[in-house]
């Protein structure tokens, strides 16, 4: 076997997080640094050694051995932690020994962001948020609601404009002030701003805060007070919501509320949840003593009370058998008008982190019910005081990475779009349709047409296609991939055209 001269250098001596001492060494494999334990290393041997003949390799030296992998011939030996280097070259110079390597320290993936004030985010821990992200394989982007004052839309932290493909706010709508722009002033935008931090401030971009969806949530932010005095009026409540249901949202948001049960709010919620749309709410800052607000304790509401970064209830959260749930509310490191940040305390902060992971969920099986996303999210939920539910608490404080875990389980059903006629032949088949996927549903909003390098040749409003890009022109014969947009998610296939 072909033997090669390694060097190895130590770099360190202790890492306390870790059971074994260990040291960082040249990896004779990489070239790359590596952390490994100091006192150990891993020797396979050739086929057919017996076990005298592996007690003579270890030669003069006290190798002890501390477990074997039997079916793959590997032997775990303890090597002083001063011989390390020389122990591995000496078992590597054995013409019976197939390899001889250190024993590497792993790492869990877990996706924390580069984000600049993520550490502060003490919240995006405690749900245990990064591990969730680990799991959105395959997950598709979902839209959300927030009721709220207003949005700083331009916030570094959320792309920094609106009504565009790459910007956090897709679309909305002020009927504080009965215009079509949400922004409204500081302070009066601050509490919108920083509600949408929480749920959809961009993660992994080397500036600001983490959001809970991870670029899968887009904002349709719904201004339901005015400028002038930031009035909040249920009237305007209620058609915020009644909009937000007509532009096909999954989830809303609802950060707000009074002690009085509206009937026109109620129906409007109602119309919601008939449209399959998971609706989030907070609790109330009144304190332990005081009964869940509306629209919190209406039936079917998600009712979030807050938490705080020692896992107990605020002292400021509303309680009652309304609460589904608790999630991080104090101190909650956010985004604020003007690229500025702050850490808020409310229920109204806890809700969004809620309505966040309810996205998380519906990105990955979108065809969930409110009452299935709500079970999911209180039968994953960490208990805070004793097992079960109460009425601080609810059913404990939120986790997403268990609440995905918890999923309903199996293969998701297809969700690809089928493209009729396919093959297209341009001038007979006229058009082709992007057809809607019965599993992915809703109604078809605007199709992308890609050559097979990838580039954009066109935008569509709607899913038929005739087979040429923007300038008008008929396209060359080939594959073509298209992304077809519904008011329910996005599906993506490819259709071959024939000219």
């Amino acid at each position: 076997m072909k033997r090669f001269l390694i060097f190895f250098g130590v770099f360190a001596v202790f890492s306390p997080l870790f059971a074994v001492e260990t040291v960082w060494i040249t990896d004779p494999k990489t070239g790359k640094q590596a952390e490994v334990a100091k006192d150990r290393i891993l020797v396979k041997y050739k086929d057919n050694i017996s076990q005298t003949r592996k007690l003579a390799l270890r030669g003069s030296s006290s190798f002890g051995t501390i477990k074997a992998i039997p079916d793959l011939n590997i032997d775990v030996l303890r090597v002083d932690s001063s011989s390390l280097v020389s122990s591995l070259i000496h078992f590597q110079s054995q013409s019976e020994v197939e390899f001889a390597e250190p024993d590497y320290v792993l790492q869990f993936y877990a996706s924390r962001p580069n984000d600049t004030y993520a550490s502060l985010q003490y919240g995006n821990d405690k749900i245990s948020l990064y591990d969730a992200w680990d799991k959105l394989s395959g997950a598709r982007t979902v839209k959300v609601a927030d009721i709220d004052d207003g949005f700083d839309y331009n916030h570094e932290d959320f792309g920094g404009g609106f009504r565009c493909s790459t910007c956090t706010f897709y679309d909305g709508y002020d009927f504080g002030d009965n215009d079509s722009d949400p922004i409204g002033s500081a302070p009066v935008s601050a509490h919108g701003t920083q509600v949408c931090g929480i749920i959809a401030a961009i993660s992994n971009n080397n500036q600001g805060v983490a959001g809970v969806s991870h670029g899968l949530v887009q904002i349709l932010g719904v201004k339901v007070s005015d400028d002038a005095t930031g009035t909040l009026l249920n009237s305007n409540v209620a058609l915020g919501i009644n909009y937000a249901v007509s532009q096909g949202v999954q989830v809303i948001n609802l950060s707000l509320g009074s002690a009085f049960p509206s009937s026109s709010e109620k129906a409007a919620i109602d119309r919601a949840l008939a449209a399959n749309i998971t609706v989030v709410a907070a609790a109330g800052n009144s304190g332990n003593s005081v009964p869940v607000s509306y629209p919190a304790a209406f039936p079917g509401v998600i009712a979030v009370g807050a938490s705080d970064s020692n896992d107990a209830v605020t002292s400021f959260s509303q309680s009652g058998p309304e609460i589904a749930l608790v999630a991080p509310g104090k101190a909650t490191y956010t985004t604020y008008p003007g690229n500025t940040y702050q850490d808020p305390d409310g229920t109204s902060f806890a809700s969004p982190y809620t309505a966040g992971v309810a996205a998380l969920i519906l990105s990955i099986r979108p065809s969930l019910t409110p009452s299935q996303v709500k079970s999911i999210l209180t039968n994953s939920a960490d208990d805070l005081y004793g097992a079960g539910f109460d009425t601080l608490s609810g059913y404990g404080r939120l986790n997403a990475s268990r609440a995905l875990s918890t999923l309903p389980r199996g293969e998701p059903p297809e969700d690809i779009s089928v493209p009729t006629p396919n093959p297209f032949v341009v001038g007979v088949g006229g058009r082709v349709t992007f057809r809607v996927p019965a599993q992915l549903g809703g109604t078809a909003v605007a199709s992308k047409v890609f050559s097979s390098g990838g580039h954009l040749i066109r935008t569509l409003s709607g899913n038929e296609w005739d087979g040429k890009n923007d300038e008008g022109n008929t396209v060359a014969s080939g594959v073509y991939f298209y992304e077809l947009e519904t008011t329910a998610g996005k599906s993506r296939n490819k259709v071959f055209l024939v000219r």
